[in-house]
């Protein structure tokens, strides 16, 4: 079954994506909670702010009270010690007056309120300092207005530190509800974080696993399967560093198959190569052997008809196994790369003359004709005696195919700076099944599979190749093959 899995980046990216994410997060889950518990904690600063305020104000009214009591009674206390309890008074209230003023001056409202208790106080100091008159007599009315007058100031004083202190309390139940909404809304975001935080991780464990581990282990178990010659899994999707390992063990797994099954396919053509070339030199040998005997047994009675044609057909065995002979050596100089040729400019016609003497026993064996429609001078690159091997390879080809009695065709066209030769015969042509692999070595039609080892056309081909050439083959004009060569034009040195 094929592992789908969609990796849009690299590896290196996805790791860093993997480091970078639960880094993110955590930076924002911590700037987070950072941030609610400034807020709660600003709220718990507010309230305690408030209360603070709130307790300086009860401790200004209490010294109020204290100074209204001295101001109510103040003929039974001693001059001196009335003076000193004053003084004390006025510095405590100085004080505790001038931080209250300080903690409340944020707040317009307080600040105005303030204002007016300060004034006030400055009323009651200046009443407060006449307070060493003597009051001993009841009747002096005067007296008396200055024991009420700090009464009254207090009063008012008071009366305007009840207002703030309300109005504290009230902003500090306010600061206090907001400061729980907060906490709780804290320790919401510290719950969700951990769960967060776990279910991130269990992702992020599984996106390792999926993304790498699994995949890894795949190419594992690839790894013994080939070990073991057995199929691997499919190959994995993506692009990344492991699918790219992945791909590349395939297509090791793919060569190292293509190599065994042609290590397998050239055992099987070496047998076969090796059964058939058995086959190829047994036949020739045998029948000259047979000619041989029938010459040495019976030549006083044969004529001399008979013993030209029993030669012609020695001859043409012999050819054929000379033929064979010289394939085989120029396949084993071609496939350990020895194979070397000598460009120069080569009169076609000398070609023409020694291939078709070498060729004579073949051609009279089945009554075959030349045609040569040859121009004259053609000259071309080439070396001389692989060009001679090449259409004496070809001539014995068409010799074989061609019907008993009928012609083969040589000639020459011009083409640019090239001249094509072609080797035209009136056989059965080439199978169409066979065309595409013609020139392939070891490869024979069936109906050459008795004629030959299946190295001719290959070397043909490759010698045309050495000497900067083409080779191909079309069907002939009237029937049979035309088996061309295309070579480059040589200089006449005359």
């Amino acid at each position: 079954m094929k592992l789908q899995l969609s990796l849009p980046h690299k590896l290196s990216y996805r790791l860093i994506l993997l480091v970078l994410i639960p880094l993110t997060f955590e930076l924002g889950f911590f700037g987070t909670f950072g941030y609610l518990q400034y807020r709660t904690e600003r709220f718990a600063a507010f309230a305690e702010k408030s209360r603070a305020v709130s307790s300086s104000i009860n401790s200004v009214i209490r010294t109020l009270y204290a100074a209204g009591v001295l101001a109510m009674q103040p003929s039974e206390i001693p001059l001196p010690e009335l003076q000193e309890r004053v003084g004390t008074l006025m510095r405590t209230l100085k004080q505790s007056l001038s931080n209250l003023s300080e903690m409340t001056a944020d707040n317009p409202e307080q600040r105005e309120s303030m204002q007016r208790v300060l004034l006030l106080m400055r009323a009651g100091y200046k009443t407060m300092a006449h307070l060493h008159i003597d009051t001993t007599s009841p009747a002096n009315e005067t007296q008396s207005t200055w024991r009420q007058e700090p009464i009254r100031v207090v009063n008012r004083i008071i009366k305007e530190l009840t207002g703030i202190e309300e109005k504290e309390e009230e902003l500090e139940a306010k600061y206090r509800e907001h400061w729980r909404f907060w906490k709780d809304f804290q320790s919401k975001v510290l719950v969700g974080g951990v769960i967060a935080s776990i279910i991130l991780t269990l992702a992020i464990t599984q996106a390792v696993y999926l993304g790498v581990i699994k995949r890894l282990s795949v190419i594992s178990r690839n790894t013994r399967r080939l070990a073991d010659d057995a199929e691997l899994e499919f190959p994995l999707s993506g692009d990344d560093e492991i699918s790219i390992v992945d791909h590349s063990f395939h297509e090791m797994a793919e060569r190292l198959a293509e190599a065994k099954r042609k290590e397998k396919a050239a055992e099987t053509l070496r047998r076969e190569f090796v059964a058939m070339i058995t086959h190829d030199l047994k036949t020739p040998l045998a029948s000259q052997k047979f000619f041989l005997s029938t010459i040495a047994d019976r030549s006083s009675e044969q004529s001399k008809a008979q013993l030209k044609e029993q030669a012609v057909l020695l001859e043409s065995d012999m050819e054929r196994l000379l033929n064979m002979i010289n394939n085989l050596l120029d396949f084993e100089k071609m496939d350990a790369g020895k194979l070397k040729v000598s460009i120069s400019s080569v009169a076609l016609n000398d070609v023409l003359q020694r291939s078709l003497i070498a060729v004579t026993g073949l051609l009279q064996a089945k009554s075959l004709s030349i045609i040569q429609k040859v121009d004259s001078g053609v000259f071309v690159e080439a070396d001389k005696d692989r060009l001679i091997q090449v259409m004496v390879n070809l001539l014995s080809n068409a010799s074989k195919c061609s019907p008993k009695g009928s012609a083969i065709t040589i000639s020459t066209q011009r083409i640019a700076n090239h001249w094509e030769i072609a080797i035209t015969d009136k056989g059965p042509g080439v199978p169409p099944e066979f065309a595409s692999r013609a020139f392939e070595r070891f490869e024979q039609s069936d109906s050459d599979k008795a004629n030959g080892s299946g190295l001719g056309l290959h070397i043909c081909k490759s010698l045309i190749e050495a000497q900067g050439g083409k080779v191909g083959f079309r069907p002939g004009d009237d029937g049979g093959t035309s088996f061309w060569l295309i070579l480059q034009v040589g200089e006449n040195p005359n």
